[in-house]
């Protein structure tokens, strides 16, 4: 049963948590933990530092980075973030949700004192042409959500 799991999972970028303690354990999805919004807040405000945020275009893509650092104690099982374009009056007109920390899809959890780099050599991609000529070149990023393991 384990196998006809894993093979859900890298055929079609499934995130099953909590199938089997032992399936988790083994491809570090971590059991997810249910906090508050202002727990996510306060984590978010005084644990996490991020930096190294890039947008750029080439070719046809749109490559996004975000590097982040765990200063705090939990260890952190997932980090969704949304992008948002802007205009040229600096208005965002498309967002567009990436997971910047995500385990279980051959990345790891991140620990205490641990960093996740993006940039200069991983890039979230999006298309071009959804952007069109509206976009300024411009964008800027808010923190949706987090998940802790611990």
């Amino acid at each position: 049963m384990e196998k006809i799991f894993l093979y859900l999972i890298k055929k079609f970028n499934i995130l099953i948590i909590g199938i089997s303690i032992s399936l988790g354990a083994n491809y570090g999805i971590a059991h997810e933990i249910e906090v508050t919004p202002q727990e996510q807040t306060d984590y978010i405000e005084d644990h996490l530092k991020f930096f190294d945020f890039h947008v750029k275009k080439s070719d046809v893509y749109i490559r996004t980075a975000l590097s982040v650092k765990n200063l705090g104690s939990r260890t952190i099982e997932r980090i969704e973030i949304i992008v948002f374009f802007l205009d040229n009056n600096s208005v965002a007109f498309f967002g567009k949700e990436y997971a910047v920390v995500q385990a279980g899809y051959g990345e790891s959890l991140l620990k205490p004192n641990y960093t996740k780099r993006m940039y200069p050599n991983y890039f979230f991609h999006l298309d071009e042409a959804l952007l069109g000529d509206e976009w300024s070149g411009k964008a800027t990023y808010e923190i949706k959500e987090i998940m802790f393991s611990d």
